[in-house]
């Protein structure tokens, strides 16, 4: 028995990594299908909120009928809109499909539209840090392959507006001797304020097991 086992999850991993690159294509036609059909209801008011990993493989286990099956989940992607003047919001991945639900109350419509002008302009500054050589003072950047990042876009009738941020330019020092100079910079972005407030509602629907799932 755990020889059969053995084989139905290698037989899994082997075919869901083997088609790994194609992974965040399928994932963004599927957002790209379902915004479709939100726009051929009239529905203008879109926001696609992602939170994912480069440089590490996300793997999700789920029974059924006795089995353990495993699947690939390198992103969670989240579409809210404004329909008949109530928000909703659709989870999408390649493993499961999710309920909508309906969200009462959000701030995320006045911060982004408060801001909108802003966050055209703005963009997101390195992980920089103040190094001197021959006493003469020179910028240095820090980069990881192995970083979250953290991406919205909205879709405003025929407007879009994108920002996306490694979370690794956010912090405040890589936790050695080096500080981020452009910290306080991108704390203060009105952008950071619309990806932390994706991030709250997100985490909130999460951590509740609101989302009811079946399989796709």
């Amino acid at each position: 028995m755990k020889n059969i086992f053995f084989i139905i999850l290698f037989s899994i991993v082997f075919r869901t990594v083997s088609h790994g690159q194609n992974i965040y294509q399928h994932i963004d036609s599927l957002i790209m299908d379902y915004i479709k059909e939100l726009q051929l209801r009239n529905i203008d008011t879109i926001c696609i909120y992602k939170d994912y990993y480069l440089g590490y493989d996300k793997f999700v286990n789920y029974q059924e009928d006795s089995i353990t099956y495993i699947c690939f989940q390198p992103i969670s992607s989240y579409i809210l809109w404004i329909e008949q003047k109530k928000t909703f919001l659709k989870k999408i991945d390649n493993c499961f499909d999710y309920s909508i639900i309906r969200l009462d109350s959000i701030s995320l419509w006045k911060i982004f539209f408060s801001y909108k002008n802003l966050i055209k302009k703005e963009k997101v500054k390195p992980f920089e840090y103040l190094v001197y050589k021959n006493k003469k003072k020179e910028i240095g950047v820090i980069s990881i392959d192995h970083s979250r990042y953290l991406d919205f876009k909205f879709i405003i009738d025929k407007d879009t507006i994108s920002m996306e941020f490694d979370e690794f330019d956010l912090q405040k020092h890589n936790g050695s001797k080096y500080n981020n100079i452009n910290y306080l910079y991108n704390q203060r972005l009105k952008s950071k304020k619309i990806i932390d407030e994706l991030e709250r509602l997100v985490l909130h629907i999460e951590e509740e097991k609101l989302f009811i799932k079946s399989k796709r």
